[in-house]
């Protein structure tokens, strides 16, 4: 699970994940997702109840630890 937002600027849908230290967002365009592409579950009035449902359906240890390890490391390099 990763989240970020989505805003409206001019008509367009941008992403905005701010996870990691980058070039300073230019506000015009999407910044990249971190985590890369995957299916996108919009959050409702109770996002933090609608992300633990998710998380119970979706998660999987295998994957999700070793990408927080690579995600902490990276954050550690300064990326």
């Amino acid at each position: 699970m990763h989240r970020y937002l989505t805003i409206t600027r001019d008509g367009q849908r941008l992403t905005v994940d701010a996870t990691l230290h980058g070039e300073p967002w230019d506000g015009r365009t999407s910044l990249p997702l971190v985590c890369g592409p995957g299916e996108d579950f919009p959050a409702g009035n109770t996002p933090e109840e609608d992300k633990r449902a998710l998380e119970e359906q979706h998660r999987d240890p295998a994957v999700r630890e070793p990408f927080i390890a690579a995600l902490a490391t990276r954050m550690r390099r300064g990326a």
